[in-house]
């Protein structure tokens, strides 16, 4: 049980190596995103565009109707995404599962 609980708490994958910090994975996403040419606010836009990228790859892997609608994006969340890439929301979908879903 101790041996689970340490795995856990480094975030271990089934693989044995330990997955990079959830802020660290935030940072790289926003980088992508910005490399890719398109400008996020700093702070509160910032949140809600990785916020609404996490839920991409939680709606794909979603099973029931509830983990569906649990990952359903919020009108903020999409506002969000509209500001930063305007009408590419392929574009955005397509930065968020390769660094979300992979």
């Amino acid at each position: 049980m101790f041996v689970a609980s340490v795995g856990a708490m480094l975030g271990v994958s089934a693989a044995g190596v330990a997955a990079p910090p959830r802020a660290a994975v935030d940072q790289h996403f926003l980088a992508e995103v910005r490399g890719h040419g398109h400008a996020v606010a700093q702070g509160e836009d910032e949140a809600l565009v990785v916020s609404a990228a996490r839920k991409i790859c939680q709606r794909r892997d979603s099973r029931t109707y509830m983990e569906r609608r649990a990952a359903t994006l919020t009108s903020d969340e999409l506002a969000a995404v509209k500001r930063s890439f305007g009408d590419d929301s392929q574009g955005f979908i397509a930065v968020a599962t390769d660094t979300f879903c992979s």
